[in-house]
Formats: C-alpha cells, sequence, structure tokens
C-alpha cells in the first residue's frame, strides 16, 4: 500500500491499485483528519477497484 504508481492520474504519485493520489493524503492530513481514516478509506478503494476489475 505504501508504493506509488505513476502511469496513472497522468504521471501524479497514486497508490498502487488506486486513482487515490498522494495529494489527496496531503490534504486530508492538512485538514486534520486522522491517519487512520484516511487508511480505511483506501482499504475501502482498493476493496471496490479488486471487486470491478474481476467483473
Amino acid at each position: 500500500m505504501g508504493r506509488f504508481d505513476t502511469l496513472r492520474l497522468g504521471g501524479t504519485p497514486a497508490f498502487v491499485g488506486t486513482r487515490v493520489s498522494m495529494k489527496t493524503l496531503l490534504n486530508d492530513l492538512e485538514a486534520g483528519d486522522p491517519l487512520d481514516k484516511f487508511l480505511d478509506h483506501l482499504k475501502n478503494t482498493l476493496s471496490l477497484f479488486q471487486r470491478d476489475s474481476k467483473n
């Protein structure tokens, strides 16, 4: 989950297997959201992408 895929989002660093950018993480943290909240959302996003890719 800590690796980045620079081939998505026009080269913007994104978490592998998602379209969630590093900028999203930084924005959430700057807004005062806890890291656990971001990680929970990221796990949900990964699950959705995995389920959609199987269909």
